[in-house]
């Protein structure tokens, strides 16, 4: 039993640091790093990177014009999450209906099957389904992180490279 409690002293130092560096990443991720890097890009050090708008850059590289368009009335109501959500579930939508005409899945939640579908066809550039991976797995982030952890700022590239990408499929 000397054994078992002498373990835990000793690893409770190592847990609650590891604790604090979580939240901590988690308040870097919500805005700080946003701010000093609207534009997005990534910082590295230690041997961990940090990408912030990462979908954005993909859309800009794959010659997606991503337009900073001014928030339309009814997006002022929304909160910056119900705005990713939102936003998302356009582009999906849209994806949706255009792997169905070529044989994909008839459902939202098939999007890597339905990207899967699209990049063996052909039938868009490889840089524009990177793009949407990119947005699908940004949305997880934020739904798993929760509503409160979006910045606005965020949220607008997001909602912003969102509606670019779904013009693409419309």
């Amino acid at each position: 039993m000397d054994t078992i409690t002498a373990l835990v002293g000793h690893l409770a130092w190592p847990l609650t640091a590891l604790l604090l560096g979580i939240m901590v990443l988690k308040e870097l991720k919500g805005g700080l790093i946003s701010a000093l890097m609207p534009n997005g890009g990534s910082i590295e050090a230690a041997g961990f990177k940090l990408q912030t708008n990462a979908a954005k850059q993909a859309a800009r590289k794959a010659n997606v014009a991503v337009v900073d368009e001014p928030k339309a009335e009814s997006d002022k109501d929304l909160s910056p999450y119900e705005q990713v959500m939102d936003a998302w579930r356009e582009l999906a939508t849209a994806l949706t209906a255009k792997a169905v005409e070529l044989g994909g899945a008839d459902d939202n939640r098939k999007i890597y099957l339905n990207i899967e579908i699209l990049r063996e066809k052909g039938v868009y550039d490889t840089d524009v389904l990177s793009s949407v991976r990119d947005l699908f797995q940004a949305r997880n982030s934020a739904r798993k992180l929760g509503a409160d952890s979006l910045a606005e700022a965020d949220a607008e590239s997001f909602v912003q490279t969102a509606k670019a990408l779904t013009q693409i499929f419309i």
